[in-house]
């Protein structure tokens, strides 16, 4: 594979660095565009009426993306780990501008942010995948502990607590006598637990990347010795595929990561979540980068642009 292709991303971030050298596995030449450097510099992005924007590095470097070439976007909050308010507002103003470019370019970009900010919530995204046919446990979102602990109770099912966000967050089994009197700044997620091993999917286009996962950990991410998880590779039966593929037409994303878990009682999926901004290193490694390989071959495709809804 010959070209070229702009990698909008934090260096610092290990996806972002997997992203980066898949495109240069693949012999793509890549323009790698620091956000970090961007904020602390006078960078600047520009865009004009044809679809072209362009981006103003440090140095005087400056990058011009053509409305026909794809881009790796990866675009996480260093706003919020930033040292002064002055710079983190900076941030926060060079993500919204690099956001707003990617949101209108034409040609395929790995991962698109949406227009009305709602890949940030995981309710948002489960009632899409309600709507695609996927079966979703028992959610409520609330900020206070008691009505929290009355929920968990009523259900009468063990009950995880987790961020609406649409951004990685911890899992955790709530209990009832330790929640009772708490507060929940931001409101937490209530999901009923289902018992039974978990399937992570990573979408990239049409391609389709499945391993699941059995952990006697609540989240698996996050167990003090992985080594006790265990990671196994699964094919996709084609109506989970089927259910996949409606859920990208039903939210209009190409790119995501997506959590089922199976219920071993009922014998069927659920539906936990949908994530845009994946962190998919660490599965990518086990595939020996065929995730990183899908992305490119997802945003190279079709150089022509794309008609955008």
């Amino acid at each position: 594979m010959t070209g070229r292709i702009v990698a909008i991303g934090s260096a610092g971030d290990p996806t972002f660095r997997r992203m980066v050298s898949a495109a240069v596995d693949s012999g793509l030449a890549v323009d790698l565009v620091d956000i970090a450097a961007l904020c602390t510099s006078d960078a600047r992005v520009e865009r004009d009426a044809e679809g072209r924007f362009s981006i103003h590095a440090p140095g005087g470097a400056r990058i011009d993306i053509d409305a026909g070439e794809p881009i790796l976007a990866r675009l996480v909050d260093i706003g919020s780990q930033a040292p002064t308010p002055e710079l983190a507002r900076r941030c926060r103003a060079i993500v919204f501008a690099l956001n707003a470019c990617l949101r209108c370019h034409p040609s395929p970009v790995a991962f698109r942010p949406a227009p009305d900010q709602s890949n940030f919530t995981k309710v948002f995204h489960m009632e899409e995948a309600r709507r695609a046919g996927f079966h979703v446990p028992p959610t409520v979102v609330t900020t206070e502990g008691e009505s929290a602990a009355r929920i968990a109770s009523d259900w009468g099912h063990p009950v995880i607590c987790k961020g609406v966000s649409g951004f990685k967050t911890r899992a955790s089994e709530l209990r009832a006598e330790i929640w009772r009197h708490a507060r929940f700044s931001p409101p937490a997620l209530l999901q009923r637990r289902i018992e039974g091993f978990e399937l992570r999917i990573h979408a990239f286009g049409e391609d389709l990347h499945a391993e699941g996962i059995a952990s006697t950990e609540v989240d698996y991410r996050f167990a003090a010795d992985k080594s006790n998880n265990l990671y196994f590779a699964v094919d996709l039966p084609e109506d989970l595929k089927a259910q996949v593929h409606a859920y990208q037409a039903e939210s209009g994303l190409d790119c995501f990561g997506m959590d089922l878990r199976f219920d071993l009682r009922e014998g069927r999926w659920y539906f936990l979540e949908a994530n845009t901004l994946p962190a998919f290193h660490g599965y990518d490694a086990r595939s020996r980068g065929a995730l990183g390989r899908s992305l490119i071959s997802y945003v190279t495709r079709n150089r022509q642009p794309e008609t955008l809804s």
